[in-house]
């Protein structure tokens, strides 16, 4: 009798474990739902159209300009802290880190933010220009002034070209100079070259750009109120539109 009870006890647990592992391995395989959660636009259009026409019309007037930095990714965006469409409406000018490595959706999101007034900028740095050459000097003795300056220029035209290509609404140069005190001539004759070569570079590029699109220059921050007066400039920013 007890061996009877025994093997109905675990003829039942086996069927019981049987139809667990069989329930489990359903679970192994899940389906992805794609959930579509309407935007504000999408939800309510004409009231969307309403708010858009007042931020525009706020933005068009006087108004304390609203920039910000952003470090875009290379690759297409995967959440929304890497999306241009979320930054504030509020903002006016976007410069982004990376302006060489623009994705297909990072692009898009360019175009749309233009439907409020947000600007995207390609931030020149010319801090990391000369990084760049240092580093690349450090590892080869050989190279001359003559080829830093070539590289230098090389490097700042094709900066300035990544407005045109990526369809920029404009240009930020980014200038931290040197104090010139106390630099021994060499040194200085060299300094002034490349900053002379940079500053030539970019106003070249604006004087051909100027009544073919947006580019009229502001200077919105320079310890040097003249900023054609390179041997003065020490710290400079310059915005081109």
């Amino acid at each position: 009798m007890k061996r009877i009870v025994k093997n109905s006890l675990f003829t039942t647990i086996l069927m019981v474990w049987g139809m667990m592992y069989s329930s489990c391995e359903g679970w192994t395989d899940p389906e992805s739902i794609n959930i579509h959660y309407p935007t504000f636009e999408e939800q309510n259009p004409q009231l969307y159209a309403d708010y858009i026409r007042d931020l525009k019309r706020y933005k068009d007037g006087e108004h304390k300009l609203v920039f910000v930095s952003f470090d875009n990714p290379e690759t297409n965006p995967i959440n929304q802290t890497e999306r241009l469409t979320a930054i504030l409406d509020s903002v006016d000018f976007i410069c982004l880190n990376n302006p060489e490595k623009l994705s297909s959706e990072t692009q898009a999101e360019m175009v749309k933010i233009r439907e409020k007034n947000i600007r995207t900028l390609s931030c020149i740095n010319y801090e990391s220009l000369e990084q760049e050459w240092n580093n690349k000097a450090k590892d080869n003795s050989e190279l001359t002034e003559e080829d830093a300056q070539r590289y230098l220029n090389e490097r700042t035209d094709a900066m300035l070209v990544l407005c045109d290509n990526y369809g920029y609404d404009g240009i930020l140069i980014d200038y931290t100079g040197l104090s010139m005190v106390g630099m021994q001539e060499d040194v200085l004759q060299q300094y002034k070259a490349r900053q002379q070569n940079f500053f030539s570079r970019v106003l070249d590029w604006r004087i051909k750009h100027e009544g073919v699109s947006k580019c009229t220059p502001s200077v919105f921050y320079a310890q040097s109120p003249d900023f054609h007066k390179l041997g003065l400039c020490y710290y400079l920013k310059i915005l081109y539109l």
